[in-house]
């Protein structure tokens, strides 16, 4: 039997990028050939105007071969043309931290995502990592439109291949994406997100639809640290049981052009604790913070603030015009990550409303930002 987790947090995040300009023209930047990519280790979410990598170790924003992941593509004319586009992000990722009492040295800990990152794929089960599935550690879902064209851009996109080099290796289109129906490859008996529209049953049925409902498309993946090593060598902590799931999504609604520059991302967090934890264990004074890292076009003139009335952390081009955005005829661009939904807290004031798991909840209230560094 599994061990009762001992609590979960979840956060909401939406990433942003705010163009200047809109312009018919598409150049090729000129970039490095990719590294090997994995599509049971990473995928990536797009929309006609934007392209973000996810990695299965909840790795984000990057390129397997180390070029920025979050790429914004102006002019588009219904084709990708391979590592084509503005850079925005090198890489981006999650980190917590907190004072851990379960009989271990040291008592504060860190872990998550940077540059590199301290987890490993797979859920805790046990107080074991295990893998949800023996052919993947990622989940894509195209929800609406799960069309042969689409998946060739994204093949496209991935492989830094031409529409017809992808047309002539069909085989590049087929690993990293499930049909929106296919409840047998879906892992929503672990937490992957899903459309329980049927019977109501909290159980994914035939018909049902995975992913977030309403979105083009949806990623999800599942990480903990217990690699011991993996943990000490990045973070120099011990493991503690967390589980982190991450899932991200895109809408792409017609006229709607902002929402096809938005991100939405949410962030799972459940201690399960490892096989020596005991049932004691607890975690005080625990914080979550977003990393990131803006390579917006150049990245030696990015500047970086917050908005607190906005919950936004933003990135900015500090010169007024950069050859990078020159080629697309556009001004530099921002972007910004909002706190949409913070973790709860207990308030013990019965008139306080938070938002958890898609309920609201009396006596609690969602955490805004506190801090930005």
């Amino acid at each position: 039997m599994n061990k009762k987790p001992l609590f979960t947090i979840i956060l909401y995040v939406i990433l942003i990028c705010t163009p200047a300009a809109f312009c018919a023209a598409q150049n090729k930047i000129n970039k490095s050939q990719p590294a090997d990519v994995d599509p049971a280790f990473h995928s990536l979410i797009f929309s006609s105007q934007v392209s973000y990598w996810i990695w299965a170790d909840c790795t984000s924003g990057k390129r397997p071969e180390n070029l920025p992941g979050f790429v914004y593509y102006p002019g588009y004319s219904g084709y990708y043309e391979p590592l084509s586009g503005v850079p925005l992000v090198y890489t981006d990722g999650i980190l917590w931290g907190g004072k851990v009492y379960d009989n271990k040295k040291p008592e504060l800990r860190v872990s998550g995502s940077v540059y590199f990152a301290g987890l490993q794929p797979g859920i805790i089960q046990n107080g074991t990592s295990v893998n949800p599935a023996a052919d993947r550690n990622i989940w894509t879902t195209l929800e609406r439109y799960y069309t042969p064209n689409t998946i060739n851009m994204m093949a496209q996109i991935i492989y830094n291949k031409s529409e017809n080099e992808v047309n002539d290796h069909p085989e590049l289109t087929d690993p990293f994406l499930i049909k929106a129906y296919d409840s047998e490859s879906w892992p929503w008996q672990y937490g992957a997100p899903f459309t329980d529209n049927i019977i109501k049953n909290n159980i994914f049925d035939p018909g049902e639809t995975a992913g977030i409902k309403g979105s083009e498309m949806t990623v999800w993946t599942v990480s903990n640290d217990l690699d011991s090593a993996l943990c000490m060598q990045e973070f120099k902590c011990p493991s503690t049981g967390m589980e982190i799931q991450q899932t991200a999504w895109i809408y792409n609604i017609g006229s709607y052009l902002l929402l096809h520059n938005i991100i939405f991302k949410r962030y799972r967090f459940i201690y399960k604790g490892t096989k020596d934890t005991p049932d004691s264990a607890r975690i005080d004074s625990m914080y979550i913070t977003i990393f990131c890292d803006p390579d917006i076009g150049e990245y030696s003139n990015d500047c970086a603030g917050c908005d607190t009335s906005l919950n936004m952390m933003f990135a900015y081009n500090a010169d007024p015009s950069e050859p990078v955005f020159d080629k697309f005829d556009i001004a530099p661009m921002s972007i910004g990550y909002t706190l949409v939904q913070g973790p709860v807290v207990n308030t013990g004031n019965p008139s306080d409303r938070a938002m958890f798991c898609g309920r609201e909840i009396s006596g609690y209230k969602n955490l805004e930002i506190s801090a930005f560094n």
